[in-house]
């Protein structure tokens, strides 16, 4: 699948792909490609789930590095699980008595460059099983021979996109056309974006007024 996208794409973008050349730099476009759709939010097939055996008096654990952001924390305590809240840095650094222990209750998460690390409060009292969902990385693209680490449904928007790259490379394109490549990509990508939802319905209750 990966050859023919690059085909597809370069075909449109007004060129061909013939050298090794062409596929290096069509694989950085594609890896910048899949960082932003990575900034742009949640895509739910690189939604992954995992555990870290939390001990006590350690309050601080590091997650795997190809995490983007975490969505949620829990502690378990055999078959219960209890859902931690996320707090931000200002919160954190309010918090007066840090080695406080007990069974965590919050959790700040460190975005840092080489992968995210989350610092329970209060610190562990005891043997925990910390469990999280989290946005992992899209794989990079690879070789020409792999296929790309998407649904198909964003296939039509990834060939699109990695057109719209190519052609802004190609100093012999004209700008219409390279308007008309970017419309086409916005297109594709609105379409799968809105595919690739949740489907659970939800509720929203306005709270209770007690009236005087």
């Amino acid at each position: 699948e990966m050859l023919q996208v690059l085909e597809e794409a370069f075909e449109r973008a007004g060129r061909s792909f013939r050298s090794g050349y062409d596929y290096e730099s069509a694989r950085v476009s594609l890896n910048l490609l899949f960082t932003d759709w990575a900034n742009a939010g949640i895509n739910l097939w690189t939604l992954a789930d995992g555990t870290v055996p939390v001990v006590a008096d350690t309050s601080t654990y590091t997650l795997p590095a190809d995490t983007v952001d975490v969505l949620d924390v829990s502690i378990s305590i055999g078959a219960t699980d209890y859902l931690l809240t996320r707090i931000g840095f200002r919160s954190w650094s309010d918090i007066t008595l840090k080695a406080t222990k007990g069974r965590p209750t919050q959790v700040f998460v460190e975005r840092l460059r080489d992968g995210p690390t989350v610092r329970l409060w209060p610190v562990p009292d005891k043997a925990y099983t910390l469990k999280y969902w989290r946005l992992r990385r899209i794989q990079d693209a690879g070789t020409a021979l792999n296929n790309p680490d998407v649904p198909f449904r964003f296939l039509p928007a990834l060939t699109a996109g990695l057109a719209l790259r190519i052609a802004r490379k190609n100093p012999q394109l004209d700008v219409q056309r390279i308007g008309d490549i970017e419309r086409e990509y916005m297109q594709t990508l609105s379409a799968a974006q809105g595919e690739d939802r949740e489907r659970a319905s939800f509720w929203l209750r306005p709270p209770r007024r007690t009236w005087r």
